[in-house]
């Protein structure tokens, strides 16, 4: 099949599936702005260039005709269209999205050559094995543990109930052990010896048996990490300062590429968890908690947050009286005269942000208009299983009535503040939180690059976001990161599109093709993976 082939091929369907209306097509490239290879070390296209691939790493680069090429090699011609580092989704649940590792096809169907699974489970340890392997048609996987996390409200009232019984337990075991010993003394030496016994230790050994059972609860010696892990495998729950130590030190010798730090952890045992993982030198991605204890952003960074998981993780920053200790849903007056200091400070500590602009976006989208959201072509590749868990729970239900608000004030914010990160010199990071509500992976990428075109980015810039940053996160957590630009010597995971995205950056939906390890795959025989994992699913 020939390159014009697969152009006219996809680019019909392309037109299709990303509801774009007759009349109003996308340019395939600007006659000024020639085809070729968009190296992403710099903005800049090599023109008329050869990139010799060869076992799985591009080996040369260089002007057409200078490129030595051996009598047996496969040539893909790129004539007319566009090459580009495959993309990279640094915030995604595999698992969770689904358990089965075709649904993986959809990353590479759309670019994505490169994942970053947080929350991850043993399943995941055993993909990523398998995505080093030749022949694996899937993105190479980098991955978290399982996510390092502290009971919900709910929970901890059952946590604090089953300690209780614990403690009560304790208390009547030592009442038990006081009644045998009298027993026993009355049955050896008679009342007056075991009346004298009882005189002198029951109330001493009933009080000894309530105080351990008070410290007992109060400083959690009992952990329920393994009942919780029982329930939600793809957490670790810790309560005290102690017990995060122990577990990120457990997740640093396990092989993971960094570890996750989310929600409900108190304020001590949060910072207990980051100082850790900065003294076993592991990458930190992570949510900034409010409650049950508030923790500021400076507070995280200074402590060693590499990578803030979100860029509404910042929110409360600009929260004008934000009292964290409120219930309920409350529409807080923003003061976004601080967005500059904020990002200022996020970059001073050169933290990356993974902004998932699309989260958020999507969820919007689905309480303006559920049934018009889930009509898109994209949700074809949606278990119905997974379609009904987001209808009937999750954002789609918690944030009824919350839209307005969100729409209005929030979803600003976050735009400025993506902006003021990259102006700041924060690096951003492509992310899409597969598996929250309406995201679909290999196709909310490309969303997210336009959210953050949308948000003041060049298409550039937001390019990078997915390319060459990640790549360098990569390095930060100590894992390959030869990838993210087209050099010498990088993993060969490119895209070949149709149009340039230097122009408009929707041109990297209209792919001809992927390559991921120097593997190559026409769009069209991706379309089909994508087929058949549709009606499998």
């Amino acid at each position: 099949t020939s390159i014009e082939d697969l152009q006219v091929e996809y680019w019909v369907d392309a037109q299709v599936e990303d509801g774009v209306p007759a009349g109003d097509e996308w340019p395939v490239h600007d006659l000024n702005n020639p085809p070729g290879a968009l190296t992403m070390d710099t903005e800049r296209i090599l023109d008329s260039h050869t990139v010799f691939v060869e076992d799985g790493l591009i080996a040369a680069i260089g002007p057409d005709g200078s490129v030595p090429l051996p009598g047996n090699t496969q040539i893909i011609d790129g004539a007319g269209a566009f090459l580009l580092p495959g993309l990279a989704n640094m915030h995604a649940h595999l698992i969770e999205f689904d358990p089965d590792p075709r649904h993986l096809a959809l990353y590479l169907a759309g670019g994505v050559t490169t994942v970053l699974s947080l929350n991850s489970q043993e399943e995941v340890f055993e993909w990523r094995q398998k995505s080093v392997r030749a022949g694996w048609a899937g993105p190479t996987i980098l991955m978290s543990g399982p996510v390092i996390v502290g009971f919900p409200d709910d929970y901890r009232q059952l946590a604090l109930g089953l300690r209780a019984a614990v403690a009560a337990g304790i208390v009547l075991a030592g009442a038990l052990l006081l009644a045998g010993a009298f027993l026993a003394m009355r049955l050896v030496g008679g009342a007056a010896p075991a009346a004298e016994f009882a005189g002198r230790w029951a109330v001493p050994w009933l009080v000894v048996s309530a105080l351990a059972a008070i410290v007992i609860v109060w400083r959690k010696l009992i952990s329920l990490r393994p009942l919780a892990a029982r329930f939600v495998p793809m957490a670790a729950v810790v309560e005290t300062p102690s017990q995060a130590r122990a577990e990120v030190k457990r997740q640093a010798r396990s092989g993971v590429d960094c570890i996750k730090v989310y929600d409900y952890l108190d304020h001590d045992t949060y910072l207990a968890a980051l100082k850790a993982a900065k003294a076993e030198g592991i990458y930190t991605v992570g949510h900034i908690p409010e409650k049950p204890d508030f923790v500021s952003a400076q507070e995280a960074l200074e402590e060693g947050l590499s990578d803030v998981a979100h860029v509404d993780e910042l929110t409360h920053e600009f929260l004008v009286d934000f009292k964290p200790e409120t219930e309920g849903w409350v529409e807080w007056e923003i003061d976004r005269s601080k967005v500059a200091a904020i990002a200022g400070l996020v970059a001073t500590h050169q933290a990356a942000v993974t902004a998932t602009l699309v989260t958020n976006e999507s969820v919007l989208l689905g309480l303006e208009d559920l049934d018009a959201l889930l009509q898109r072509p994209e949700y074809a590749y949606v278990k119905a299983e997974k379609l009904e868990q987001w209808k009937t729970g999750g954002r789609f239900v918690r944030w009824q009535g919350q839209t307005k608000y969100r729409r209005k004030e929030l979803r600003p914010l976050w735009m400025a503040l993506t902006e003021a990160l990259y102006t700041a010199g924060a690096p951003i990071l492509l992310g899409t939180d597969s598996d929250v509500e309406g995201i679909v992976p290999g196709f909310s990428e490309h969303r997210e690059l336009e959210l953050m075109v949308e948000a003041g980015l060049s298409p550039f810039e937001a390019l990078a976001a997915g390319t060459r940053n990640p790549a360098r996160a990569a390095q930060k957590m100590g894992a390959d990161h030869n990838w993210g630009t087209i050099e010498a010597g990088n993993r060969a995971d490119l895209i070949l599109l149709s149009g340039n995205p230097l122009d408009d950056v929707r041109n990297t939906r209209h792919r001809l093709g992927v390559m991921v390890r120097g593997r190559w795959m026409p769009q069209a025989e991706l379309d089909r993976q994508l087929a058949d994992y549709r009606e499998g699913r």
